[in-house]
This record gives C-alpha cells, structure tokens and sequence, in this order.
C-alpha cells in the first residue's frame, strides 16, 4: 500500500536552502525540498502522511526562520506539538 503524498509549501532565507537540504537528507530523506522561486526563499516540501509529525517537529527547531507560505493557503504546521 502507497503511502498518503501531501505537499507544503513554504518560505525561508535562500541563504539557508542548502542546510534545509542537508538536514532533511540527515533525517533520511523525511521529506523531498524543490524550488518554487528559490531566489525568493519558496519552495515544496513532498512528504508522506507518516512523516509531518517528525517534519513538524524539526522544522519547528531550526535555527533559522521556516513559515508556512501564506500565499499558497497551507495551514500551519511549524508549531511545537
């Protein structure tokens, strides 16, 4: 059985996309980071179902800024559960 793909967009430094990148392949690939506009900071993050609770966890522990990109009507995700 596949599991469940979701999509979340969201916005960062693009000074900090590499390390977003780095961390994610770290935490064995928990979720596939690609561009939307990376000059702008706005990318896509694919995960599965099973993983936002982990992805929700980390992003919200980075020490750089990660926020919900607005414009692309996701709900928020980043906070401590």
């Amino acid at each position: 059985m596949a599991a469940e793909e979701r999509q979340l967009h969201i916005r960062i430094s693009p000074e900090n996309t590499e390390l977003l990148n780095k961390i994610l392949e770290g935490y064995d690939n928990l979720a596939l980071l690609t561009a939307v506009d990376a000059a702008e900071g706005r990318f896509l993050l694919w995960l599965t179902a099973d993983s936002e609770p982990d992805l929700r966890r980390i992003l919200s522990k980075l020490p750089f800024a990660v926020e919900e990109d607005a414009d692309a009507g996701n709900r928020k995700i980043f906070e401590d559960t």
